[in-house]
């Protein structure tokens, strides 16, 4: 084969020649411009799901019903979390590290992933990946003092939809019509 393209590169004109050349390395040129646009794009679209889980766990962990020990309205807090469809569960855990409160949606399973005890006694902001879902740990301060931990779970389908070309379309409005398309920011695939 090598020997083919090799004869026939011999046999052509030197303007055959140089177009080749410069299709070949336009080609390579644009298959590597490619790929490092590619990788761009997934490594901050990662950053951008921790970036907004991350502030989701903040928002929800600013109640204070965990400073109260309120079972009740640390769950129902918790249910706040499913404006995010993404969330597949959030727990609530006091300053010792025991569970307080727990959400998890009935839609999506939920993996058995727990951050260490001593983590939870001490937390400090940590975000995981493992498989297909981000794991967040986030401390809940009141007056300067640590009172506890929020761990939120989300699934990573928008990256895992990247992947193929197109995320996930937005879920349909309650008319049977598709919701707004969001914007060319985030490459969503929208289909009307």
């Amino acid at each position: 084969m090598a020997n083919n393209i090799h004869l026939w590169f011999t046999r052509q004109r030197m303007a055959h020649k140089l177009t080749a050349v410069v299709l070949m390395v336009s080609g390579v040129t644009l298959a590597v411009a490619c790929a490092v646009l590619l990788i761009y794009d997934y490594s901050a679209s990662r950053l951008r799901l921790v970036r907004e889980v991350t502030a989701l766990a903040d928002v929800v962990g600013s109640n204070g019903a965990l400073a109260f020990g309120d079972t009740k309205a640390a769950e129902e807090t918790l249910r706040s979390a499913s404006v995010d469809g993404h969330v597949v569960s959030a727990r609530l855990f006091t300053r010792d590290g025991t569970q307080l409160a727990a959400y998890t949606n009935d839609q999506k399973p939920a993996r058995a992933f727990t951050f260490d005890k001593s983590l939870l006694r001490n937390p400090e902001p940590a975000s995981r990946f493992a498989g297909m879902h981000l794991h967040v740990l986030r401390p809940i301060m009141l007056g300067g003092e640590v009172v506890g931990s929020i761990a939120v779970e989300s699934d990573t389908r928008d990256i895992s939809g990247w992947r193929s070309g197109c995320r996930a379309s937005p879920p349909e409005s309650p008319a049977g019509r598709s919701n707004t398309c969001r914007s060319q920011s985030t490459r969503r695939c929208c289909f009307r």
